[in-house]
């Protein structure tokens, strides 16, 4: 009888253990909240990120000037000054021909306009 009650005290004690380790931790059963993303994920934002950031760069228009990228689930987000009208929307275009993008957030300010 012993037995059978230490048993049963590690049958209940141990499952907790494997929602743990089943669950990776959470109680949700290890599904992703809002915002979190898979390393895959990151992975393939900051391959976005560099692919953005190369075209800019190439760019005759654009490449003189500091823009920033930032990608969040292959949505880009644009930030950083220019000249004119014409470069800040020849960079959204440029973010916008990279492979999996979804959409671009262009916070690119005008200043000093030609």
């Amino acid at each position: 009888m012993r037995n059978v009650l230490k048993i049963l005290c590690m049958a209940v004690l141990l499952s907790g253990c494997t929602a743990l380790m089943v669950g990776n931790g959470s109680s949700s059963g290890g599904q992703l909240g809002k915002g979190e993303r898979t390393e895959e994920q990151i992975r393939q934002d900051a391959v976005t990120t560099a692919a953005v950031s190369s075209r800019l760069a190439a760019d005759s228009q654009v490449g003189g000037f500091n823009i920033g990228v930032e990608t969040f689930a292959s949505r880009v987000t644009l930030r950083g000054t220019v000249n004119s009208f014409e470069v800040r929307m020849r960079a959204q275009e440029l973010a916008n021909s990279v492979d999996d993008v979804v959409s671009v957030s262009n916070q690119i300010q005008v200043v000093n306009q030609q």
